[in-house]
């Protein structure tokens, strides 16, 4: 299970990606608001922020928050690449440039599933039940608009009897210390296959009391079990994942090393909170609406989109002092449906809807009500 957000650099137009420039006094906005979240660090959070800040030994980056909270999950979680060290895949290939690529963290379920593969590419391992293959094939060869909301695809590459994605990677088109937030798209994170075992479970049921002793129900208790689908509805209830078709699993402020978990801030209005203090500024916001409206509408003309769940995939939205970017990542999980999607629609097993234009038209409302 992958767990890395890849952030690819936007381009000149909002069809490939930039929205604008940021002004030098956005800059100095960035800096105060990061200077004043440093400040409550220490003066303490609001009880639904949850700073996970530890001694110089034990700091922990955003890959590796989001690497704890994506354990339990059966979709997978976004990949995020962070400067740090270099790869450490057994006989994994060289940089292309290792003079020019900076290095990175390796997070993910499973280790040794990233290698740098030049100064803007790198290679993702492939697992058996991966459609990511699929995915960006298609859409790199076709004119389907949902092509220009994802990181540019770079083939197919055999090393070592494994398989990788070799995909863009424009971390460097942004500053030394840029904000990122990771949003969960959809109203649910499994798939349907996954959850049609109607066999009772009690590990699933420990699991659940352990998280809330009263979420059971008096039958669910006598028995001691669960099924997964009852699991996995109530996973999704305790962050707004049921409520908005989306939730902020992560995100890092700039000029801090201060990571703040927020996965389960659950009503909108924590909700807003959060996108208030990830975007200080009026200007940043319209710049963030822009591009998800952009987003929006080249989604619903993307038959490749209105054809498919896309389930598990993120929103990965980066800014720094000169620009904001939000682009879809991770297809890990995203399969053809028999029958056309709205991506609105409530899901009910066998209907295949995931909510995902539910949960991107509620983080666009929510952020206008922010202006």
């Amino acid at each position: 299970m992958f767990l890395v957000s890849l952030i690819t650099q936007a381009a000149p137009d909002p069809n490939s990606g930039e929205i604008n420039s940021m002004s030098s006094d956005l800059f100095q906005c960035i800096k105060a608001n990061a200077s004043s979240a440093k400040k409550k660090t220490t003066n303490g959070t609001p009880s639904w922020l949850k700073f996970k800040s530890k001694s110089a030994d034990q700091k922990m980056d955003l890959v590796q928050v989001l690497a704890i909270n994506a354990l339990e999950l059966t979709a997978p979680a976004a990949f995020f690449l962070r400067p740090s060290i270099t790869c450490s895949i057994p006989n994994s290939p060289p940089p292309t440039d290792s003079f020019n690529r900076r290095p990175f963290i390796q997070v993910s379920g499973h280790p040794g599933s990233l290698a740098p593969a030049g100064p803007h590419t790198l290679w993702k391992k492939q697992t058996d039940t991966s459609t990511e293959i699929e995915v960006y094939e298609y859409l790199s060869t076709s004119e389907d608009p949902m092509r220009n909301v994802i990181p540019k695809y770079h083939g197919k590459r055999l090393w070592n009897e494994d398989i990788f994605l070799e995909l863009e990677d424009l971390l460097d088109g942004f500053g030394p210390s840029p904000a990122i937030m990771d949003i969960k798209m959809g109203s649910r994170t499994f798939l349907e296959n996954e959850v049609t075992n109607i066999k009772a479970r009690n590990d699933l049921y420990q699991k659940m009391v352990k998280v809330d002793p009263q979420a059971p129900t008096p039958e669910e208790h006598d028995a001691g079990a669960v099924t997964k689908l009852r699991y996995m509805k109530f996973r999704e209830e305790q962050s707004s994942t049921s409520l908005l078709s989306f939730r902020i699993e992560a995100i890092q402020f700039p000029y801090s090393n201060n990571i703040i978990d927020v996965k389960t801030a659950k009503s909108e209005c924590h909700v807003g909170e959060i996108l208030d203090k990830f975007l200080p500024c009026s200007e940043m916001k319209s710049m963030l609406l822009e591009r998800l409206k952009f987003i929006k509408s080249t989604l619903e003309k993307s038959k490749f989109f209105m054809h498919h769940e896309i389930i598990g995939s993120s929103l990965l939205i980066i800014h720094d002092a000169t620009k904001i970017s939000a682009h879809l990542i991770d297809f890990a999980k995203s399969v053809k449906s028999p029958t056309n999607l709205s991506h609105f629609v409530q899901w009910e097993m066998g209907n295949h809807e995931d909510g995902y234009l539910h949960g991107l038209s509620n983080l666009i409302r929510i952020l206008e009500s922010k202006q």
